[in-house]
């Protein structure tokens, strides 16, 4: 046995001292970590779509940074209105930019607003221009071969000739396009035909030009084109430039060897025989369209028919028109929303996971053994398809019911809790999600509804809830002229009060919330030190125009903070399966929940807003987040 040379007196040695003690000064554990270049990539990773604590962990030091920015730019989101400040952030940095996978330039002043609240100066030119500087500083990068970044724009329709001239100069980038949408308003200075035809050449040209510049360098073109507004209101789509057929023919023709999603926003001076007659897209997979104004919806049946391997179809026509019936097999459709009623053979034939329809009977569903989400009227026949005695579908997990509680009885608390009692039969507990869409209403009431029905058993599984109601003014009697065209924000404490009435939902992990006649909140920070639902990560609000989303995020309070006052709380929430948590809300971006497709397309389920809206995919087996 060799026996240890005995220790020296002297200064005790740390373990991460160096040998030449004196010349590098000891780092902390921290620091020592944040060295692992590829700790911080995995990190880094992990946080992409959490932007505020990917640039948190990258302001903590400059190694942090050489990682984290990067990262931040791969999905890189530029809404007009702030397209200055990124303009200005990469033209100081701009090789940061050679990093940029999928890049979205998007005109959410006009898509979001749609000129209703705004004027002239909402649309300052010098926007424009930093979105078009950004570009020249694209342009200007070296890229390897085939990685410059799929480029998804949202444009005006007005814009189109600055944007072709801008990309013209840059073929490298012009054939990165996958996605073109197009805002057609005539607010833009745009009046009769005579004026917005040469605007719909210009259109069809920049189409043709990424379509050349794509086959030349053998990229994927075009995969996604949308003419219109995502939630077009009737004066949207009456002042909406009508599309030509001449022009809609040469868009349409570039188009056919690759778009595989259609979205199309159709008004009364359209000529809807000329447009669906003379498209023909082999590749197409998602079409959607809305349809205000007295047309013949033939022409559109016909075009259905005539693509049988759509995936999704979306069609939403005036009240006043009977339902689109759609006969034959559709073998690969799996989403259909709006004005369609379906043939037994149709739904016997294809793979349907979701069908929102206000058109539907029991024979439909029962020959649909896949459905997961359904969409019905909030009446005794629909209700009865998924709740009651007898329910008509099993094992569905999203559910959308719109309307009026109670044979159009003022929404109350019996109300509410009497509608939701239905959904206690066995055959429902595997409900996910569940959208509230009513005419009337008043949140306090709806909110407290819904607690007492999760409380008596109902909707034991519940990870999503959305309640969209129309004012706190509980008149149920008022007309529509007159309600008030605008309200101030919400007030916090009646978020605060859904928030306890919910806190008993120990799966609840999003509430969404809509009021019809107010906006939302202009603070980045709410309800601190409150509590909330267990399990919730995320609030989502929408305001009065059933346009701007906000989200916020929960964030939790240090643990031990106020140790009596947690106490206190397990002890008044006792009777709860799961304690309530105590944190606040803090604003995020919309992109943590963004769909983005390997081929570069921020997915938009365009005319149908509660698809929109909804945070998690309920269709698998669990709920879960579908990202590309």
């Amino acid at each position: 046995m060799i026996e240890s040379a005995p220790l020296r007196p002297g200064k005790r040695r740390r373990l991460d001292d160096t040998e030449n003690d004196g010349e590098t000064p000891t780092r902390t554990a921290a620091e020592r970590v944040l060295a692992i270049s590829e700790l911080l990539r995995e990190i880094g990773g992990y946080l992409m779509r959490d932007r505020i604590d990917l640039l948190a962990l990258g302001a903590v030091n400059k190694a942090c940074r050489k990682h984290v920015l990067p990262l931040w730019v791969r999905h890189l989101d530029v809404p007009l209105s702030v397209a200055d400040k990124r303009a200005a952030l990469f033209g100081s940095n701009p090789q940061l930019l050679r990093h940029v996978k999928y890049l979205r330039l998007w005109d959410d002043i006009a898509q979001y607003r749609g000129y209703e609240k705004g004027s002239e100066r909402d649309f300052p030119v010098r926007h424009l221009s930093m979105s078009k500087a950004i570009i020249c500083i694209l342009g200007g990068q070296t890229y390897e071969v085939d990685k410059a970044p799929r480029i998804d724009l949202a444009i005006r329709l007005c814009d189109v000739e600055g944007l072709r001239a801008m990309f013209s100069l840059f073929p490298h980038l012009m054939k990165h396009i996958v996605t073109l949408r197009i805002f057609p308003s005539k607010r833009d200075g745009v009046g009769d035909e005579s004026e917005s035809q040469p605007l719909l050449v210009e259109l069809s040209r920049f189409v043709n030009d990424i379509q050349a510049a794509a086959r030349t360098h053998q990229t994927s073109g075009i995969l996604a084109f949308a003419y219109g507004f995502e939630f077009p209101a009737e004066n949207l789509l009456d002042e909406q430039v009508p599309l030509t057929v001449p022009s809609w023919y040469r868009i349409s023709k570039a188009l056919s060897p690759t778009v595989r999603s259609l979205s199309l926003g159709i008004c009364a001076k359209d000529k809807v025989d000329g447009i669906f007659t003379q498209v023909r897209l082999p590749q197409l997979r998602i079409f959607a369209t809305t349809i205000h104004g007295d047309i013949d919806p033939s022409p559109l049946l016909q075009f259905l028919t005539a693509n049988r391997m759509l995936e999704d179809i979306t069609v939403y026509i005036d009240e006043d028109t009977d339902a689109l019936s759609l006969t034959g097999t559709f073998p690969e459709l799996r989403f259909c929303s709006g004005s369609i009623r379906l043939a037994p053979e149709t739904v016997k034939s294809s793979q349907i996971v979701k069908l929102q329809s206000f058109h539907i009977d029991s024979g439909e569903l029962a020959a649909v053994p896949e459905l997961r989400a359904i969409g019905v009227d909030l009446n005794e026949s629909g209700t009865s398809l998924i709740c009651g005695q007898e329910p008509k579908v099993i094992n569905i997990a999203h559910v959308h019911l719109a309307g009026v509680l109670e044979l159009h009885a003022k929404q109350t608390v019996e109300s509410i809790r009497g509608g939701l009692g239905l959904f206690a039969h066995p055959a429902n507990t595997a409900i996910t999600c569940l959208e509230l869409d009513l005419c009337s209403g008043e949140l306090g009431s709806i909110a407290t509804g819904v607690r007492i029905a999760v409380e008596a058993g109902a909707l034991p599984m519940l990870t999503e809830l959305s309640l969209r109601y129309r004012g706190r003014i509980g008149n149920d009697d008022m007309s529509d002229d007159e309600w008030p065209v605008e309200m101030g924000p919400l007030k916090s404490d009646e978020i605060s009060a859904v928030m306890i009435d919910l806190a008993g939902a120990p799966h609840l992990r999003v509430l969404r919330l809509g009021d019809g006649t107010t906006f939302g909140f202009s603070s980045y920070m709410m309800l601190d030190n409150h509590l909330f639902p267990p399990a919730l990560e995320y609030f989502a609000w929408r305001d009065f125009s059933d346009c701007i989303p906000q989200y916020y995020r929960f964030v939790a309070v240090a643990q031990g903070s106020d140790a009596a006052g947690q106490a206190s709380e397990q002890a008044s929430h006792s009777s709860f399966a799961v304690l309530p948590k105590r944190g606040r809300l803090q604003r995020i971006p919309s992109i943590f929940h963004q769909p983005i497709t390997r081929d570069g397309v921020w997915t938009r389920h365009y005319f149908d807003t509660e698809r929109m809206a909804t945070v998690l995919d309920h269709t698998p087996e669990t709920p879960q987040f579908s990202l590309t």
